[in-house]
């Protein structure tokens, strides 16, 4: 599961080309609201769609709205395929959402936040016709699987082209690798 992440790392040279290329594509109007530090569900946010093979930002709402008034974040690599409320959008409307970081809580509720160092985190999604975004999830490996059982569909720079263009290679999901756990 992954429900809150870090978009800014104003440290990392490829996040300020991000946070820059934000700024050119859309007018201080349309970026008002737009969460760029911790990103909780129901925020808009920055998502990344592939343009002429290139990662290009779109202002989303991170959250499905679901049945019962409750918001889908995530959805499981999986079953997506079988799964109606994201069968269609797996196969016409993926996008990347790029964090620094991402938090999960274990079961007596203590936060842990996850990064893989100095290198952002390029993890799988989906968005809808609405713009709402939700983040693939697949089984938790390694360390990681001692905090949460679930964890985000983490790729690198040439995966997630390669995921947005219908044509991920290799193992899918990829493994999680290089994790640093911080209480």
């Amino acid at each position: 599961m992954c429900g809150r992440y870090i978009y800014l790392d104003e440290k990392n040279k490829e996040m300020k080309y991000r946070i820059e290329q934000l700024k050119k594509m859309f007018v201080e109007e349309e970026l008002e609201g737009v969460s760029l530090h911790e990103i909780f569900p129901s925020q808009k946010t920055p998502v990344y769609v592939i343009q002429d093979n290139e990662l290009i930002p779109q202002i989303m709402r991170f959250g499905y709205d679901g049945f019962n008034h409750k918001l889908l974040i995530n959805a499981r690599c999986e079953t997506i395929k079988e799964k109606i409320t994201f069968q269609s959008d797996f196969n016409h409307r993926r996008c990347i959402v790029i964090a620094s970081s991402y938090f999960e809580w274990d079961e007596k509720k203590r936060k842990y936040e996850f990064k893989i160092n100095n290198s952002l985190l390029y993890m799988a999604a989906i968005y809808n016709k609405d713009h709402q975004m939700a983040i693939l999830t697949r089984k938790a490996q390694d360390e990681s699987a001692i905090i949460h059982d679930r964890c985000p569909l983490i790729l690198n720079y040439e995966q997630a082209i390669q995921y947005c263009n219908h044509n991920l290679k290799g193992q899918f999901p990829p493994p999680l690798t290089h994790i640093e756990i911080c209480k």
